[in-house]
């Protein structure tokens, strides 16, 4: 119950899609043009800001997880 209420997208396959292509096209420290323009302008000056690796992967589960695709 826990996870599953904070990100309710967790258990569509478009929020699971949307998070894999954000972590695996920004894996190599270069993300692509494409996955910069499918982020909101928030969540991007959001996780672009953010320093901890964790935060930032918690940043992408919000974005995914809890915006419907």
């Amino acid at each position: 119950m826990g996870i599953g209420s904070l990100w309710p997208g967790l258990i569509s396959e478009s929020g699971r899609k949307c998070f894999f292509k954000i972590i695996k096209d920004g894996s190599d420290g270069n993300v692509s043009i494409g996955t910069i323009f499918s982020i909101s302008p928030n969540y991007l000056l959001k996780i672009s800001n953010e320093k901890n690796k964790y935060k930032k992967v918690v940043l992408i589960g919000d974005f995914c997880f809890r915006n419907t695709q």
